[in-house]
């Protein structure tokens, strides 16, 4: 239950650090000082301690260190597809559940900033900045289809450089059916 980083160069471990329960699956943002921020999905089992969950760690130089989780309400599981997927200002990651749910949460506080029912169990997900849309691929009865999500942020009047999410729109979103 340990996160590895290793120098790409000479294979040697730099830093660990304890995350439980096991991570699974992972993404990478950088921002423009070079930190790369780790989005790390924890999925809760009966042979594993803790809550699942989101884990956010921070890298400089292969040096990692745990800046803030996100875990959601009870009675929500992530699985080993879920992957999560963060904002490349930095702002807000999106993790998708078992349970459909779709979260969006700050990366700095690891607060929940919104979430969305999608219906079944959501498997991977994917961001087009563009046009501020998500994709979510969920199970459903006739096989997977594809839920394209828009979602807008806006500045916080606190802080003027943290957008927050303040809409989701699945009964305006196009969907589709793989076969």
């Amino acid at each position: 239950e340990r996160l590895f980083a290793f120098d790409v160069q000479t294979g040697k471990e730099v830093s660990s650090i304890d995350i439980a329960p096991a991570p699974q699956r992972i993404s990478v943002a950088t921002n423009q000082n070079g930190t790369e921020t780790v989005a790390v999905v924890r999925t809760h089992s009966s042979s594993s301690e803790g809550l699942g969950g989101v884990t956010l760690v921070t890298s400089r130089s292969g040096r990692l260190a745990i800046k803030t989780e996100f875990t959601p309400p009870d009675q929500i599981q992530f699985t080993r597809a879920n992957n999560p997927i963060i904002v490349p200002d930095l702002s807000v990651a999106f993790v998708p559940s078992s349970s459909g749910v779709l979260f969006g949460f700050s990366t700095e506080t690891g607060e929940m900033e919104t979430n969305q029912m999608i219906g079944s169990d959501l498997l991977g997900i994917a961001l087009h900045l563009r046009t501020r849309t998500v994709a979510v691929v969920r199970r459903g009865t006739q096989g997977d289809e594809i839920v394209i999500v828009p979602f807008e942020t806006t500045e916080s009047e606190t802080e003027a450089s943290a957008p927050v999410i303040t809409t989701l729109k699945p009964d305006q979103a196009e969907q589709g059916r793989r076969r």
